[in-house]
């Protein structure tokens, strides 16, 4: 995600299928041919850090275990950095 990051790209882009950063971090999470060698976790906790609300829902869309259970930590420990609404 830093190097992601240095390309100072566009963080409140919302994909064709109405997604954002948040949903494509935690789809990664899911069906990334490599996601056992990702840090989805590392960039789910650095996206708030720069100004990337995360979505309520968050939490039911996450279907891995291990990415439901961060960002419920996430969101209990940093209650201002979860939105009602938005994309996610």
């Amino acid at each position: 995600m830093t190097d992601f990051l240095r390309l100072k790209p566009d963080l409140s882009h919302v994909n064709g299928y109405g997604g954002a950063l948040p949903t494509t971090i935690i789809q990664g999470s899911e069906t990334c041919p490599a996601r056992v060698a990702r840090d989805h976790a590392g960039s789910a906790r650095l996206a708030p850090e720069k100004g990337v609300a995360r979505p309520k829902t968050a939490v039911r869309q996450a279907g891995e275990p291990r990415m439901a259970a961060f960002l419920a930590d996430r969101a209990e420990r940093y209650p201002g950095q979860v939105v009602a609404g938005g994309a996610g």
